[in-house]
């Protein structure tokens, strides 16, 4: 009998087609994003259907888009809890001292004034992080990060940040805590839904099958990109912009894959959301 019920939080990076094509060097000359909204509509329209609360990670600048915010003030009326995604999803290793604080600090002021909610998690893009990255997000105010996949050992000339299955605090003398993304070796890439989406539903429930024996929290990670539509396709005019996009596969096909998967999880594990799986690593209480 399995006597173990650990608990797992949804996240959801909001990465538009904006900040994909950003993230490629491409230039996105458009005044609107597609896949943010058919994206994000899908998702909670999903959440709904699973009576969950999930919490989106949502890129600062995002909020400028009258349509984007509100889109983002919907989920918050939907109940889900919002976090940060940086200001302008840069590589935050790339950027100087003063531009780290405006992706890490002014990001999280900004949202939470725009969504009239509390912002206290935060994820680097592209899962981007050295220790000062790491002070610095601490420094901000935030309770948590999720930046870090476990067995990851940062030490460059700042504290040393050893990161393991276990979430708990990055330093002892400092309470932020570290929500890790699931371990995923011996696995060549995480199991997360972007990647099974791509390599097979059997990569998700072996990637599944291996973690559910740690005992361990979940953090599940989706992206925009697993439930939107297509972008049309004079906007993915080579395999490159269609694959990044995940526009080569069907909406419907992504959706109730991705439904299948939370299904799999729903069954597996107690769904909390993330304010409340904090509570329990505070208290030791998460199994």
């Amino acid at each position: 009998m399995d006597t173990c019920a650990p608990p797992a939080v949804i996240h959801v990076d909001l990465d538009g087609a904006s900040a994909i094509y950003n993230m490629h060097g491409w230039k996105h000359p458009y005044h609107t994003d597609p896949l943010f909204e058919t994206g994000i509509t899908s998702l909670l329209a999903l959440l709904d259907d699973f009576g969950i609360k999930a919490t989106l990670f949502v890129i600062a600048s995002d909020l400028d888009n009258p349509l984007k915010q509100a889109l983002l003030k919907k989920a918050v009326a939907h109940g889900h809890e919002i976090a940060c995604h940086s200001y302008t999803h840069r590589k935050l290793t790339s950027l100087s001292d003063e531009e780290q604080i405006n992706e890490i600090s002014a990001s999280r002021e900004y949202i939470s004034k725009v969504l009239g909610v509390p912002v206290d998690g935060f994820r680097a893009p592209y899962f981007d992080v050295n220790t000062d990255i790491l002070l610095r997000i601490a420094e901000a105010g935030y309770k948590y990060d999720s930046s870090l996949f476990p067995g990851k050992t940062i030490s460059d000339g700042g504290r040393r940040v050893e990161t393991s299955q276990k979430p708990a605090r990055v330093w002892e003398d400092h309470p932020l805590i570290e929500l890790p993304l699931p371990a995923y070796s011996p696995l060549p890439f995480p199991f997360h839904a972007s990647y099974s989406l791509v390599f097979g539903t059997w990569y998700f429930r072996l990637g599944m099958h291996r973690y559910r024996q740690t005992c361990m929290p979940l953090v599940l990670l989706f992206h925009l990109t697993d439930l939107a539509a297509p972008l049309p396709s004079e906007r993915v005019n080579n395999w490159q912009k269609k694959f990044f996009t995940l526009s080569y596969l069907d909406q419907a096909q992504k959706r109730k894959r991705c439904a299948k998967m939370l299904s799999h999880v729903v069954s597996n594990y107690r769904i909390v959301e993330s304010s409340i799986l904090l509570e329990e690593v505070q208290s030791g209480n998460y199994t």
